[in-house]
């Protein structure tokens, strides 16, 4: 499997359906304890209580609690949305239940748990049944329960909070969750494309390298050779081809990230067996990329060689100084250097300076003052292929839609709503209304304003009325008529009317001020009841506070612990991608590599062993059509026009597989420009794999009307003189002593 197929199987990070499973969860666990405790503490303080009303309470909590069984995990929330219903269902058959059960509380309960785990439509229809149980109470028994008391001004209450509360968490989660599906996917795709640029750049710079390092090597020896070398060069063209073959099978045995004393370590072993004594001086080290390390091994082991063969001395040195951006390297000897002091005749341009190029490093050569030579070499110590680690707020994405925001504010809409009926129960009505009016206009203008730079300023001001509506009713003694409107305050006031504000708080620390203001409010609003029906208000703050606080535990998991597990997740992705972005890396290095076809490496083999001599004619006979082969391979051939430049081209590619050589030559350029018939050119491939390491002769002329190519192939080929017609090409051969002549004859001109 190549890298490009691999794939991370662990998460790029926790996917955003955990922060949804989360919170569905949580506020299951919120519905639970409002639907079954306030119930429980009306029933234990009940003087009317009886065991008729504990059995109807047990039943529909035996029946939550059996939805904590791990194998109904999957209907858990179906399981729990029931019971809550059918609590609110024991009013209708029990008896004096009403003084006991909440039914809006219960419903709006049920809802809360329903729209965090529901899909929109099943969500929504929950917001139905609950708003038709809540105002079938009101009317049929002539009470909302316990939250709303006997609110003989506003019977519909119960059932308008189910529709605006209710109905905006539906909308306002229905808008998340499409953010959310949407933020995910695009985080998906940000990743992939990640994950295959990286692969791609370190693939494109492999290969690259391989280029660069073929060309400093094989074929400009390769070409050295085919143009001919006296006597003096014999020598340095052995020593050059087995450099070249030393350094392919370096490239092919790459080195993992390394100290700068471990590259230095392994260059000395490679280069056993050695009479050179080397001192090593090395300040500073630390880990250098594979990318790096590589390429400046292979500059210190040529250095060294380079020093065994010109300097006449078996001692170097070799200082190091490595500091927080640069390596600097210098190999030194004290002999006396070469005769030509040059870069090119010193082994720099074929294998260092390309390998120093291609990490964006440089490599000179001086003469000692004292005496023999310095070789120089500066590296970085990093090269630049970090992953860019794609982030998408988990809230960012939820908040991205207004009529999600204006959703969330659905318990101030609530507010609105009831707004007259409720001041009107309560003292100094004026200012009552002032103080809400007030905090739902911020609220609502947060909602709209949020992508503006009014928001931070909208965020706060909210934030310091938001324990104003509270404190306003609080200013005179309270009475127990006024306990209704109370509850509906407290309800309509905090709670869900403080989720907008949460949402807009990243942060822990305004998330506790809101928490704190809010007890506040609260707080002070309970105990400005009188003693006979405090409780009633307590228990209604109560539940406000359980919403609060799941809502706050969940958003600071989210921040904290999630948001952690998200960057642990993601930093061990981006070490994946870059593992793989390795391996590609050197996988399309030895794919570079394969360009330099067997034919050639045998070729450099047999001059490195002396077996061939690289003054031999048919030693530069084959270094010719090898790098012309590897050149072709390489796309640094030049652009080929017409029939005969792409053949020849074909069958050099051809050639190369069995070491043949292709003399070609245009003796008149051809008219047509169009390639010939791909039957023929297969056919005259199958002809050079037979041919063996013999030499295959191209030429290409015009013949009054006709375009002409004639092949001439070994006469140990065996060809049975054949007339062939392909389209309006006519091939035809013929043998004579020497050899079988090819010819491919087509008019000048393609017929109409």
């Amino acid at each position: 499997m190549s890298t490009q197929d691999a794939r991370y199987a662990g998460p790029a990070r926790p996917p955003l359906a955990t922060v949804l499973f989360t919170v569905g969860q949580a506020a299951l666990v919120a519905a639970g304890i409002v639907i079954f405790l306030p119930a429980a503490v009306f029933l234990t303080f009940s003087a009317t209580s009886g065991i008729i009303d504990w059995v109807a309470w047990l039943i529909p909590l035996s029946v939550w609690l059996t939805g904590l069984l791990p194998v109904l995990r999957q209907q858990r929330a179906i399981i729990q949305t029931a019971a809550g219903f059918l609590l609110v269902l024991m009013v209708f058959v029990v008896p004096d239940a009403g003084s006991w059960i909440s039914v809006t509380t219960i419903c709006f309960a049920s809802i809360v748990g329903a729209v965090f785990n529901f899909s929109t439509r099943a969500a929504t229809a929950v917001v139905l049944i609950a708003t038709a149980l809540d105002g079938s109470s009101a009317l049929i028994i002539g009470s909302s329960g316990g939250l709303f008391g006997v609110m003989q001004f506003a019977p519909w209450t119960g059932a308008l909070l189910q529709i605006l509360a209710g109905g905006g968490l539906v909308i306002a989660w229905h808008s998340w969750m499409r953010n959310v599906t949407r933020a995910d996917q695009e985080f998906e795709a940000i990743r992939l494309s990640i994950e295959s640029d990286q692969q791609a750049s370190a693939a494109q710079e492999g290969a690259e390298a391989v280029a660069r390092r073929i060309h400093e090597t094989f074929l400009n020896t390769l070409t050295a050779i085919s143009m001919g070398i006296d006597e003096s060069e014999r020598e340095e063209a052995i020593s050059s081809s087995q450099r070249d073959l030393t350094q392919m099978e370096r490239s092919l045995q790459q080195l993992p990230d390394s100290s700068v004393k471990e590259i230095i370590s392994t260059a000395l072993m490679n280069l056993q067996p050695t009479a050179l004594t080397c001192t090593l001086t090395l300040t500073g080290d630390r880990i250098i990329q594979s990318r790096i390390a590589n390429p400046l091994h292979d500059a210190v082991l040529e250095a060294l060689r380079n020093v065994e063969r010109h300097s006449g001395k078996l001692s170097a040195d070799i200082t190091v100084n490595v500091t927080n951006e640069l390596i600097t390297l210098m190999v030194s000897d004290h002999g006396v250097g070469p005769a030509d002091f040059s870069e090119e005749r010193f082994g720099l341009r074929n294998a260092i300076k390309a390998n120093m190029r291609s990490i964006n490093g440089t490599a000179q050569l001086q003469r000692n003052p004292q005496g023999g030579t310095t070789v120089i070499v500066t590296a970085p110590v990093q090269l630049d292929r970090g992953v860019d680690i794609p982030t998408f707020p988990i809230l960012g994405a939820a908040d991205a839609s207004t009529i999600g925001r204006l959703g969330a504010a659905g318990t101030n809409l609530f507010m609105l709503a009831i707004l007259v009926p409720v001041i009107s129960e309560l003292p100094n009505p004026g200012i009552l209304a002032a103080a809400n009016l007030a905090y739902i206009a911020a609220v609502l203008g947060l909602a709209l304003a949020w992508n503006t730079k009014a928001r931070p300023w909208l965020n706060w001001l909210a934030i310091a009325l938001l324990a104003g509506p509270l404190i306003a009713a609080s200013t005179n003694p309270l009475t127990c008529a006024a306990t209704p409107a109370v509850q509906a305050l407290i309800t309509g006031a905090s709670g869900g009317a403080l989720l907008l504000l949460l949402i807009a708080n990243t942060s822990l620390y305004p998330r506790v001020l809101i928490f704190v203001l809010a007890m506040t409010g609260l707080a002070v609003v309970t105990v400005r009841m009188p003693d006979d029906c405090r409780v009633e208000s307590a228990l209604t703050a109560g539940i406000q506070v359980v919403y609060l606080g799941v809502l706050i535990i969940v958003m600071t998991w989210i921040d904290l612990r999630f948001e952690a597990q998200r960057t642990a997740s993601l930093l061990a992705w981006a070490s994946f991608v870059q593992e793989q972005a390795r391996l590609e890396h050197q996988a399309a290095i030895a794919r570079g590599w394969s360009n330099v076809g067997t034919s050639a490496r045998e070729l450099l083999e047999g001059i490195a062993g002396q077996t061939l001599q690289p003054d031999d004619r048919e030693v530069r006979a084959r270094a010719t059509a090898e790098s012309a082969a590897i050149r072709v391979a390489l796309g640094l051939a030049p652009e080929v026009d017409g029939a005969f430049g792409a053949l020849t081209n074909r069958l050099i590619q051809a050639s190369v597989k069995v070491g043949a050589i292709i003399d070609a030559e245009t003796v008149t350029a051809l008219v047509r420009q169009d390639q010939l018939p791909e039957e023929i050119i297969r056919y005259l491939e199958s002809l050079v794999f037979d041919a063996g390491n013999q030499t295959i002769t191209l030429r290409s002329f015009v013949d009054a009307e006709y375009d002409e190519i004639v092949v001439a192939i070994p006469q140990s080929v065996m060809i049975r003189p054949v007339v062939q017609f392909v389209e309006d090409v006519v091939l035809q051969t013929e043998a004579n002593l020497d050899a079988t002549i090819i010819t491919i004859r087509r008019p000048t001109h393609r017929a109409e």
